[in-house]
């Protein structure tokens, strides 16, 4: 190529970005920020997300989000603090809410509804990579970092903790032991011969039940092959409910299947032993 020639592909870019540049330049040039929504979080109980082939939906019950469709399950409640933050976000850009294929948002990427109200997350703004986000009246630009949150899947919400914190366990009943607490203490009963672990050891086998996070969550439906069955712990609460659970060996990992959710925990063995029994 000549000289000449790369100057004029060079002049020709320049005027194809400037023409982007002035196609989406916002109608209202003041320097001024725009809020895509005046909700509160705190004040939303139901959640709906629509992405390609999932709808997932939530429902907000005694200060907890839980997923009831299309699974039923307790809900990662930092995930959903993380998609709850779009609608305190600022846009310099807004547009009204028309010509919607100029936006991608004919066929939206995700399609949020929040209680009562839409939203729609389009398609991306040439150069600056910022996301088109639409509700009942205008179509606000957006860092694209909101949109990045959603979900893969409903599985991709589930909580990934065994027990949430407010799930306080006072008793544990299996076919080898029953560890329950007794003011001031706990205490261990067990055909088991041998000492009984103290105290302390019982209080850091409990915390670390209440502290078991996994990163690996599983649909008791798919397990039936590859699986053995160990038997059920039963866990009671403070608040008097309870909470059973089946326990399923495989070859490299213990899962401990929720039978309220049918939502299976999977540890690495030496993780999913200590949480078998409290002798260490």
């Amino acid at each position: 190529m000549t000289h000449h020639a790369r100057l004029n592909v060079i002049m020709l870019a320049t005027i194809i970005v400037a023409l982007i540049f002035l196609y989406f330049k916002p109608y209202d040039e003041q320097a001024q920020e725009y809020s895509i929504s005046a909700l509160s979080s705190d004040a939303v109980r139901n959640m709906r997300i629509v992405k390609q082939h999932d709808d997932i939906m939530l429902s907000k019950t005694s200060g907890h989000w839980h997923i009831v469709q299309p699974i039923q399950a307790r809900a990662d409640e930092k995930r959903i603090s993380e998609m709850m933050q779009f609608h305190g976000a600022k846009a310099r850009q807004r547009f009204p809410l028309e010509n919607l294929e100029r936006f991608g948002l004919d066929r939206p990427y995700v399609k949020l509804y929040l209680d009562d109200h839409y939203f729609g997350f389009g398609s991306y703004v040439p150069i600056t990579n910022q996301q088109y986000v639409a509700n009942d009246e205008y179509v606000y630009v957006i860092s694209p970092r909101y949109g990045l949150v959603f979900p893969a899947d409903a599985m991709d919400l589930v909580s990934r903790q065994l027990l949430e914190p407010e799930e306080i366990p006072v008793k544990f009943e299996s076919d080898q032991f029953v560890v329950e607490f007794q003011q001031p203490r706990w205490h261990v009963k067990s055909q088991r011969s041998g000492q009984p672990p103290d105290e302390q050891v019982l209080k850091q086998w409990v915390t670390s039940w209440h502290t078991a996070r996994t990163e690996k969550i599983l649909l008791a439906s798919g397990m039936e092959a590859g699986f053995v069955d160990l038997g059920r712990i039963n866990i009671s609460l403070l608040n008097n409910e309870n909470i059973a659970l089946n326990i399923l060996h495989s070859a490299d990992q213990i899962v401990f299947v929720r039978l309220n959710e049918k939502i299976g925990y999977a540890f690495p063995q030496e993780v999913g032993q200590r949480l078998l029994t409290p002798w260490p």
